[in-house]
């Protein structure tokens, strides 16, 4: 896995960032409320080292998870999210036909339609996202959307998880450690 280049080799890259966070943050605060109401304690456990970990300002903070993988255009083989140790956030967006996550420890295959959200243990479930396609015509406002905004159909899923390397460095600092110490490499003086 690789990471977009407007994110990794350009001087424009904090920026590129910046922007997707931004932009998608009010999506970043209603998974965190769903993870809230779901499971309360385990929230405040990783609210405690989300704090920890913040590097950016909080107007763009994008909640709860530390990680975040976009995949753009890729169907999955079954797996899990290996290294995981909250529930992992996946919602897809996208302009396509036929798309399901299967769940093959709970004999479920639940829709995944653009807009969707799953949030569980995937780091246990055994669990893929099934193959989609663009054979079908779309609404006329989608086609519409798709034309004026030059973008090409298929399907993207957002995917926010807590690496459990993440959770070993930050489960016993303070609030702002990430900020104030470069992740540990600056000593603070006081």
């Amino acid at each position: 896995m690789s990471s977009s280049s407007d994110h990794t080799w350009k001087a424009a890259s904090p920026q590129a960032v910046e922007q997707w966070l931004k932009t998608s943050k009010a999506v970043a605060i209603h998974l965190q409320l769903m993870f809230q109401m779901e499971w309360p304690e385990e929230f405040s456990q990783f609210e405690h080292m989300h704090k920890a970990a913040r590097w950016i300002h909080r107007e763009i903070d994008q909640g709860l998870w530390i990680g975040k993988v976009i995949v753009y255009k890729l169907g999955s083989s079954v797996h899990l999210d290996g290294n995981n140790v909250c529930p992992t956030a996946t919602y897809c967006l996208g302009a396509f036909n036929g798309r399901h996550m299967e769940i093959l420890d709970l004999e479920a295959c639940l829709l995944y339609k653009p807009g969707d959200v799953i949030i569980g243990w995937m780091n246990v479930l055994f669990h893929r996202v099934s193959p989609w396609d663009i054979s079908e015509p779309f609404p006329d406002e989608v086609s519409k959307f798709l034309e004026e905004y030059k973008v090409t159909s298929g399907h993207v899923s957002v995917v926010s998880f807590f690496p459990e390397s993440a959770y070993t460095a930050l489960k016993d600092k303070p609030e702002g450690w990430a900020r104030t110490t470069s992740f540990g490499r600056r000593k603070i003086h006081c």
